[in-house]
């Protein structure tokens, strides 16, 4: 029996894509406006500041999602003042993220469901702490789910074992008590499946126009035998199924 369910939550508990295609022309705009780059020159340039960024800390720490650091350097290799500028864009990238981000009206009962059945819900996921509890607020969801490690809290990203035991120590369980769902195939699947974890691939947002417009080349080697396309097919008078592995 299942005891509890690990969530990602970027593209699983709600659509990423819209609130980030926002926040990138908000801050493009800046970056037209303020360093005079066009539209195009600034996307360019801040997926440049991104490669930059990994380059420096690391591919495998939550540090390379920081905004601040990513407009930092941004700054710093375009002839700008990064004291003036970095900040401003990172708040306005979060600010622009968070009023645009929206719940899923499938998402929050099927929640519900599992915390009736007395299933812990964990959060599992790439990203710095703080605003990861903002994403959780704005989408009302902090009354259903348990616990939330980030990457910045285990000092690994998924599919990491650090990140991976912690979630197990808050939920209180085993491996074989608990179930990883979420959007990537390979660090939400096919990793917690080798770590020792059931997992379902969640596909309610489309994750493939989610790692095409990230620009993420994913190679599915292994076979994902847990899939599901709607939320509102995993409740129904027989229990819960999440892409046919029963809770």
């Amino acid at each position: 029996m299942k005891k509890a369910i690990i969530f990602d939550l970027d593209h699983t508990l709600y659509d990423f894509v819209k609130p980030h295609l926002a926040a990138i022309e908000a801050t493009n705009r800046y970056m037209h406006d303020k360093f005079g780059f066009t539209m195009e020159e600034a996307d360019e340039k801040g997926k440049e500041a991104y490669r930059r960024v990994k380059q420096k800390v690391g591919e495998a720490t939550a540090a390379t999602h920081s905004r601040t650091l990513r407009y930092q350097t941004l700054c710093e290799e375009n002839g700008q003042n990064a004291f003036l500028h970095a900040h401003i864009m990172a708040d306005l990238y979060w600010d622009t993220f968070l009023s645009v981000m929206e719940g899923d009206d499938a998402v929050l009962p099927v929640l519900k469901a599992l915390k009736a059945r007395g299933i812990r819900i964990i959060l599992g996921t790439d990203m710095t702490a703080d605003i990861q509890f903002k994403k959780v607020e704005k989408l009302g969801l902090g009354n259903v789910i348990d616990y939330m490690v980030t990457s910045e809290e285990a000092g690994g990203e998924k599919p990491s074992a650090r990140i991976l035991d912690l979630c197990l120590k808050k939920a209180g369980c085993d491996k074989s008590e608990a179930v990883f769902i979420g959007d990537h195939p390979l660090k939400d699947v096919t990793g917690p499946i080798a770590y020792g974890l059931d997992a379902v691939w969640c596909r309610h947002f489309n994750p493939e126009k989610f790692l095409d417009m990230m620009g993420i080349a994913v190679d599915i080697k292994d076979p994902i035998p847990y899939r599901f396309e709607r939320y509102e097919d995993c409740v129904t008078p027989d229990g819960i199924s999440f892409g046919g592995l029963q809770i």
